[in-house]
């Protein structure tokens, strides 16, 4: 199957290292609770925050954002 093989290759890059596959920590964690956030549009360009809804109380739909 495709998704055994995808799954083969992410395992790989994440046991290497690969940024992408790694959980944010706790401090980025706190900083976000508190309104210091970002999204990355390409690997070094965050979205302009004033492209996002009021974060505060918002009901967001994070779609390919947890992985598994």
């Amino acid at each position: 199957k495709y998704t055994e093989i995808n799954s083969s290759f992410f395992d790989k890059w994440i046991e290497e290292g690969w940024e992408w596959g790694q959980p944010i920590g706790h401090e980025v964690f706190e900083k976000a609770k508190n309104n210091d956030w970002f999204v990355l549009l390409t690997p070094t360009k965050p979205v302009p925050k004033e492209w996002f809804c009021k974060m505060k109380d918002a009901k967001i739909l994070g779609l390919a954002s947890g992985g598994g």
